[in-house]
């Protein structure tokens, strides 16, 4: 797309530009932040009085009823932070927003191990419109910089010579929003960390293969839990 998921502007010096953020996996989304600062705050977003954008933390209540695609969906709004408490499971186990990992929630085929992989389907919680899916990570090799960068956004080219723009919207983590105005950052629907020289570099059970924009284009590993923009590419 020539924009990210969500964008209601394509002035790239605001805000609105950035697009909706989504949890690695969630079909449902959360604001744009509501200025280009670190530790921006959510923009003003809400549907109905009651019907707001809040966050939950899986400690003060029963994580494993928390912790759900079923919980995820029957509260579209709520961003579920990972648990920050000891269970008798191993920490990976909480380090994602559900309790137990879904690889597949993004269409990648990957089930666990070392055996990864780059086929992809899309699925009812990819959020991309028909015709459209979230990008696997590799879709993004061969992209370059642009010599030429602008305020609050990056540039990027790719096929040789076509360009795009992305807006540096940073990353949010349910209270605010790190690097904003400072890097932009898209999700793919890997769900291992991918790596652009190494090709699948490790599969742990909970990370997840995010794209950095800023003044170099790379693969980031990052917890499912964290919230990112989406650039869909067409299926």
């Amino acid at each position: 797309m020539d924009r990210n998921l969500g964008a209601v502007g394509t002035d790239y010096t605001q805000v609105t530009a950035c697009g909706l953020y989504y949890q690695w996996g969630r079909k449902d989304p959360f604001p744009y932040p509501a200025s280009f600062t670190n530790n921006a705050k959510p923009a003003s977003f809400i549907y109905h009085d009651s019907y707001a954008y809040g966050t939950i933390r899986p400690e003060d209540q029963d994580a494993r009823e928390v912790m759900s695609v079923e919980w995820a969906t029957q509260y579209p709004t709520t961003f579920i932070r990972k648990a920050d408490y000891e269970v008798d499971d191993s920490e990976e186990d909480v380090l994602d927003w559900l309790f137990r990992s879904h690889h597949n929630l993004w269409g990648n085929t990957t089930e666990q191990g070392n055996a990864v992989s780059k086929v992809c389907r899309k699925t009812i919680y990819d959020p991309c419109p028909p015709g459209w899916r979230v990008p696997d990570a590799c879709d993004f090799d061969g992209i370059a910089m642009s010599q030429t960068q602008l305020p609050y956004c990056v540039n990027i080219v790719y096929s040789g010579t076509r360009t795009a723009r992305y807006p540096a919207g940073g990353t949010f983590d349910g209270d605010n929003y790190s690097g904003a105005g400072t890097y932009g950052q898209v999700y793919t629907n890997t769900p291992y960390f991918w790596n652009f020289d190494r090709g699948a570099a490790f599969f742990d059970g909970v990370s997840c293969t995010s794209i950095y924009l800023a003044g170099t284009c790379r693969t980031t590993s990052e917890l499912r839990c964290q919230a990112n923009p989406v650039r869909c590419i067409k299926e």
